[in-house]
């Protein structure tokens, strides 16, 4: 009523009112951070025992996309690699998704850092940020690759990038083509923490594969020395020694 007048009385049962739903208020807020961040705790360690048992490069690719997709609800998810530092594009893939129609879009987003310099146009994540999160794809710009996001239809996305040293050497994406996402905080940094796990399980299947291929090469050494040494015919040892040589090397020819 616009005649009713407010007296010190009731000013001050609202006061108390307001400052004890403050109080509330920050305990509601403390509560949810620490089951964030237990929760975010819990699914970094169930996936990390995934994917670090596994000692191929192909194997991780392929258990991060599939368990990060899973963990994070998205349509699709999608580990790329490079083979070697002097690649631009990301050779070395595995895709996860709820269908192949989204599996098919994503594999056709153009994340190849040489398609188009202006930063607007990157899905690439900063170089300083490690990571880019776009919760609304239409408000954004970008450049020449438009077209190609227009007719993917992508609606939301999340990518962190995968380092070796100072140098990326692969990218992990989410993306949602039914329906926009905002990515929380937290769940940016669930993503980044993942990333530092993958780094060191490739680094891991890495260092196991150079380990079976030294291994592999030392025994087709033997082999080819002990059967040198049991001919006597010149033809015999010079075609041995050629073809075993340039299978241990892993040529296409050897003379």
């Amino acid at each position: 009523s616009p005649f009713t007048e407010i007296n010190n009385e009731d000013y001050r049962i609202t006061q108390d009112i307001a400052g004890q739903l403050a109080v509330i208020l920050n305990q509601a807020n403390l509560y949810e951070e620490s089951l964030s961040t237990a929760q975010r705790e819990f699914l970094l360690n169930s996936i990390t025992t995934m994917i670090r048992d596994t000692l191929e490069v192909e194997g991780v690719l392929e258990k991060t996309a599939r368990e990060v997709g899973q963990v994070f609800g998205v349509n699709a998810c999608g580990a790329f690699m490079h083979k070697d530092n002097e690649e631009t594009e990301f050779s070395q893939r595995a895709i996860w998704a709820t269908s192949e129609e989204f599996k098919h879009k994503l594999a056709r987003l153009p994340l190849n850092s040489n398609i188009d310099s202006s930063p607007e146009s990157q899905l690439l994540p900063d170089p300083i940020t490690q990571s880019v999160a776009i919760s609304m794809m239409g408000t954004h710009h970008f450049g020449k690759i438009q077209p190609i996001i227009d007719e993917i239809n992508c609606k939301s996305y999340l990518a962190c990038s995968l380092n070796k040293g100072n140098k990326t050497i692969g990218i992990l994406v989410l993306a949602h083509f039914e329906q926009h996402r905002v990515w929380t905080s937290s769940e940016v940094q669930l993503l980044e923490a993942i990333t530092d796990q993958v780094e060191m399980a490739l680094s891991q299947a890495e260092l196991y594969q150079h380990v079976q291929q030294t291994e592999r090469q030392m025994n087709l050494l033997h082999q080819v020395s002990a059967a040198i040494r049991d001919s006597l015919n010149i033809s015999t040892v010079m075609a041995r020694t050629a073809h075993d040589l340039g299978e241990i090397l892993s040529t296409r020819r050897c003379f």
